[in-house]
């Protein structure tokens, strides 16, 4: 009777074990246990600047009291089933409750190879012309650069949007901010990945 119980209690302990053992680790060839939950994670769409850190600061000559030079950018992780992109660059220091972020650059492309934009390339008319460059505040096509009162700092709000349709029917003449693009085309959005940076003119308190 003990060694039948003995038994019966080894073989619901290797059951145990077996179970455990079939839980989210599981090894991979090295040898070294790996969650399946975080390797089986997509990778986000990522959008990214050489000259402008996430909530950093954003440099003198890319502003409107320097040299006006739009910064460089790049995108990558590009969603399943992307057709365009579209980008949206505002001043949330601007929006109000009544009215949206006023808009400083905004950019669509349905060539799906073309993931960066060189610095200055918007400010001299030397961007990719497979870019469709949207209207800003300033009713031209281009970057406008930061420009704020003097003394005052303002935040701006990167952002890149992978669409499910086509960005060529998307209309240039309207000045997108990232508020009002994502309400109208909320649906087309599959994904977004946007960064914040701020500037204040200090040229006067610099004696520049």
């Amino acid at each position: 009777m003990k060694n039948i119980n003995f038994l019966v209690s080894s073989i619901i302990l290797a059951l145990l074990l077996n179970a455990c053992g079939d839980s989210t680790n599981t090894n991979n060839t090295d040898g070294n246990k790996t969650d399946t939950n975080k390797t089986n994670l997509s990778k986000k769409l990522i959008l990214t600047s050489n000259d402008i850190k996430p909530n950093g600061l954003i440099e003198h000559n890319l502003s409107g009291n320097g040299n006006g030079e739009n910064p460089q950018l790049s995108w990558d992780n590009i969603p399943t089933n992307t057709k365009g992109y579209a980008f949206i660059m505002d001043d949330l220091s601007t929006k109000t409750a009544k009215e949206e972020a006023i808009v400083h650059w905004n950019f669509f492309t349905d060539k799906l190879t073309v993931k960066s934009i060189d610095r200055n390339s918007s400010s001299t008319k030397n961007i990719s012309t497979n870019i469709r460059e949207g209207t800003n505040y300033d009713y031209t096509k281009k970057y406008a650069p930061p420009y704020p009162p003097q003394g005052e700092t303002h935040i701006y709000q990167f952002c890149i949007y992978a669409m499910n349709s086509i960005t060529a029917n998307i209309n240039i003449e309207t000045s997108f901010s990232n508020d009002g693009f994502k309400k109208k085309y909320q649906s087309n959005i599959i994904e977004e990945s946007c960064f914040k940076a701020s500037y204040k003119d200090t040229s006067l308190i610099e004696g520049n």
